[in-house]
């Protein structure tokens, strides 16, 4: 009789996972404007706290710390047109 298993979900994969291998610079996700930027370089963060809000395509994105860390450079600031794949904010 097989077994019936479960595929990881997304906080026990990144619970599990060691932070030197998780993901270091957030990007946007898709164009779009800068609406809020609720970090500076130097804080520390939790892990899924909001660290930054896209607008795009009349919807509201918001980029989230994958772990808790420290901010090592916010790339843009509240207002800023950014491309999809820009670098928003590097977390060490």
């Amino acid at each position: 009789m097989l077994e019936e298993r479960q595929p990881p979900n997304v906080d026990t994969a990144v619970r599990e996972s060691n932070p030197a291998h998780a993901q270091k610079v957030l990007t946007a996700p898709m164009a779009g404007t800068i609406v809020k930027v609720q970090i500076h370089e130097g804080d520390s963060v939790e892990q899924r706290q909001v660290l930054v809000i896209l607008s795009a395509m009349k919807m509201e994105h918001t980029i989230v710390a994958p772990y808790a860390g420290k901010v090592r450079r916010v790339h843009y600031q509240e207002g800023a047109v950014v491309k999809g794949g820009a670098a928003l904010v590097e977390m060490e």
